[in-house]
């Protein structure tokens, strides 16, 4: 786990694109630093996704107990954006 939150730590602002916020769904884009590829997680309800290799081999036993690093990158870079929310 300490390895996948220094690796989600590693993701930068522009490597993350929300293509929607609301109150019952997230989605975004996250891009691999210095890579084109691109992993599409996703958060309805409480239940985080994503389409990387990592959680489709790991994240999918039992819904909601395994987060990896694109999913990290995405909750960190929503707490660094309701920092800045007075």
């Amino acid at each position: 786990m300490i390895k996948r939150i220094k690796k989600a730590l590693e993701f930068k602002k522009d490597n993350i694109n929300s293509l929607l916020i609301s109150c019952e769904e997230l989605h975004f884009y996250v891009k691999l630093p210095g890579s084109k590829k691109e992993s599409f997680v996703t958060c309805v309800g409480n239940l985080w996704r994503c389409d990387c290799e990592d959680f489709t081999g790991r994240g999918l036993h039992k819904e909601g107990s395994f987060l990896c690093k694109h999913i990290l990158a995405v909750l960190f870079y929503l707490a660094k954006e309701f920092e800045k929310t007075p």
